[in-house]
């Protein structure tokens, strides 16, 4: 299976499956930031889901080759992935809240791309928590994106801001380049 395909099943966005680390001159080296995890952070268009699909490739290649992982891995965004949760709460759905948690608590590898844009309420908070603290202490490769930063993440989820903290963290800073 060509990284290509295996980009697209792991729902990347269109936009971003040709996304190297190339890209970003200077970034080398987060292709080894695996080991605990990876925080990219800072405004609006600034490229951190580029940056992150690209590292999330990088692994793809380095990680996938064997073609072990490439179903199980993914790219969603957090108000996306609470949609998920939230849908499990319909009796019709096949899915239960704990199996979606589990789902993306146990895959091999997760790109969370905006973390912060979703309406946080405790529900919100605890459902990422469990997912990221998951990750985390089974130090399975999570990136995360974000407008917030650390600081403003532990005003609503201390011990959320507190994982991330432990994984490499990267500020993007710059105008917004969409515009």
């Amino acid at each position: 299976m060509s990284l290509q395909d295996c980009m697209k099943r792991s729902d990347a966005p269109k936009r971003f499956v040709n996304a190297k680390l190339s890209d970003f001159p200077g970034m080398d080296h987060l292709k080894d930031a695996n080991q605990d995890g990876l925080f990219i952070h800072g405004p609006t268009g600034t490229g951190k889901t580029h940056l992150a699909v690209a590292v999330f490739s990088h692994w793809a290649r380095a990680g996938w080759a064997d073609g072990s992982v490439e179903h199980q891995s993914r790219f969603i965004s957090a108000p996306e992935l609470l949609l998920r949760i939230r849908a499990t709460y319909n009796k019709t759905g096949e899915e239960s809240e704990g199996w979606v948690i589990r789902t993306f608590s146990l895959m091999p590898v997760l790109l969370l791309d905006d973390v912060g844009a979703e309406k946080i309420t405790d529900w919100s908070s605890s459902s990422l928590y469990s997912i990221i603290s998951a990750r985390y202490n089974a130090m399975r490769p999570i990136i995360v994106t974000s407008n917030l930063t650390l600081a403003q993440i532990s005003e609503w989820e201390p011990r959320i801001a507190s994982r991330l903290g432990g994984m490499m963290n990267v500020e993007l800073k710059g105008k917004d380049r969409r515009l």
